[in-house]
């Protein structure tokens, strides 16, 4: 499934673009090596749980444990509350 069709792309199409920009961005780091940090590609102005903010833990979580990485969901709900709700 190609991300713009999964539920969490279900927002205007700029906003869906600026997302796709963004988890784009995020997988490249990753896949250069990097440990990209979540918060530095939030839109400032993210605020209540947003599919862009699930996107990129489920897209960190994996490549986490493709690294052999003992990560935890809870250490992602410590870092950003607003995703108990979900």
């Amino acid at each position: 499934m190609a991300l713009h069709d999964s539920p969490s792309f279900n927002q205007p199409v700029g906003d869906q673009n600026a997302w796709e920009r963004i988890i784009d961005r995020f997988e490249e780091a990753w896949a250069r090596g990097e440990r990209p940090a979540i918060e530095t590609f939030l839109p400032p102005d993210h605020g209540p749980p947003t599919g862009l903010l699930r996107e990129l833990v489920h897209i960190d979580l994996e490549w986490r444990q493709k690294a052999g990485e003992a990560v935890r969901v809870e250490g992602y709900l410590e870092r950003h509350p607003e995703l108990a709700a979900d």
